[in-house]
């Protein structure tokens, strides 16, 4: 396949790349139209106005191509019946390419924003949230109806097939509810439990803490079944910061807690799960990667913030910087859904640089605390919502991630009944690659 743009941009390479996944090593690139013109092939003309022949023809938004990151306007269409960003007249009705490159470099992040409360960038404020196609793989859709357009023009085309996967994904806040806290935390937990008479938590914490009952928030066991049933892959994700506001688990010189760790290591892949206090310093952040490493006895080259704290670029050139090379990070907190429009990993784009990076992003697609306390969804609710997602991922070959954690696997704390969510994702994910 040969395209023509009358100018090179890192840019536009970019998002070709995400674009032609399955077709990379097949495209080149042309500013010469005389050639393109001779050029006997599938072809793409991408310009303001058409000047080739008997091409497939892209009308360019040349905004978004130059070096700067400014507020511009997005006209919204339709195509095949979804969204589509930046309406043009082409032979689709729409610059695809700026759209891919708008949704996966999160380029609106980098705009002025009202934060929440964490300051991060919420799902509301997005694009994709505002015009209901957040919970839609939507670049995903687009390449592989951009893939059919193309390849009913030229069917010599053969693009590569991705096949659906899942992956499982625990975040371990507190590894444990009631144990190897320390002297003063446990005497604090015990006067709180008194003061709001939470008798249930009181009792359950005596127990625990004289061994008459394990602790409720090892769910490992049951995590390590659950996974082994259905045929899924699990990464956990530890949070290792010194403790504060955010950041409260079990200290990690903890030798219990170390002993979990160096276990779970053995059967899944282990990961730093980065304080908060770690986006505002990078020897934070190396110094809480290197505790992972200490106890693992392995480098530690994966990551995903807590609470979620991702702030554009300086989050991610922290993890280059660090030698964190792949990030699961990407999604939201208050809803559900594909902040970057695709359920795929990517390499990052720093739009600040205009390059792109050696960080692979893993995008998340539903989270625990989100279906139930961001979204109020019933248990029924939360099924029915993920299995749309994953039916959606599947049919476009993508790769859907479950974010979940311990403490909310364990039937207590009013996470009652929450199982049920997490056991239907498992076994839906092993019905659908069933039809790969």
């Amino acid at each position: 396949m040969l395209i023509f743009l009358p100018y090179q941009s890192p840019r536009f390479q970019y998002a070709c790349e995400i674009l032609f996944e399955n077709y990379l090593s097949n495209v080149q690139f042309t500013a010469d139209l005389e050639y393109f013109n001779q050029y006997d092939g599938a072809k793409i003309e991408y310009n303001h106005t058409r000047v080739s022949i008997n091409s497939f023809f892209i009308k360019t938004e040349a905004e978004l191509w130059n070096e700067h990151i400014e507020k511009h306007e997005i006209k919204l269409t339709s195509w095949n019946g979804r969204p589509a960003l930046y309406a043009t007249e082409g032979d689709i009705p729409f610059d695809i390419f700026s759209a891919v490159f708008f949704l996966i470099t999160r380029y609106e992040e980098y705009l002025p924003f009202v934060s929440d409360r964490m300051s991060r960038f919420p799902a509301s404020q997005s694009l994709a949230y505002q015009n209901g196609f957040l919970q839609k793989p939507i670049i995903d859709f687009w390449r592989k109806d951009f893939e059919d357009v193309l390849s009913s023009r030229w069917p010599q085309l053969e693009f590569k097939q991705r096949v659906f996967s899942f992956l499982s994904t625990i975040d371990v806040d507190s590894a444990f509810a009631y144990k190897h806290k320390g002297l003063k935390r446990t005497l604090g937990g015990t006067a709180r439990d008194i003061f709001r008479f939470d008798f249930s938590n009181l009792f359950n914490r005596i127990k625990t803490l004289v061994g008459t009952q394990e602790d409720v928030y090892e769910t490992y066991d049951y995590i390590t079944s659950q996974c082994a049933k259905f045929g899924v892959s699990n990464k956990y994700f530890f949070l290792l910061a010194d403790f504060s506001q955010y950041d409260k688990n079990v200290p990690h010189t903890s030798v219990e807690l170390q002993k979990l760790i160096q276990r779970l290591a053995k059967e899944n892949a282990v990961g730093i799960h980065p304080g908060v206090a770690s986006n505002a310093s990078l020897q934070t952040l190396v110094k809480e990667k290197k505790r992972l490493e200490q106890i693992t006895q392995s480098t530690c080259s994966i990551g995903r913030q807590h609470y979620l704290t991702l702030f554009f670029p300086d989050t991610y050139r922290a993890y280059l910087n660090a030698g964190i090379m792949e990030d699961y990070t990407m999604g939201y907190a208050d809803s559900v859904g594909f902040r970057a429009g695709t359920s795929r990993p990517f390499y990052w784009f720093d739009l600040e640089k205009n390059e792109k990076t050696q960080l692979l992003i893993h995008p998340f697609a539903a989270m625990d605390t989100t279906l139930k306390n961001y979204q109020n969804l019933s248990v029924d609710e939360a099924i029915e919502l993920t299995k749309t997602m994953m039916n959606d991922v599947q049919t476009t070959g993508g790769n859907f991630i479950a974010l979940w954690h311990n403490e909310t696997l364990s039937e207590t704390n009013g996470w009652q009944g929450w199982r049920k969510v997490w056991e239907a994702t498992l076994e839906l994910s092993a019905s659908l690659k069933k039809k790969n």
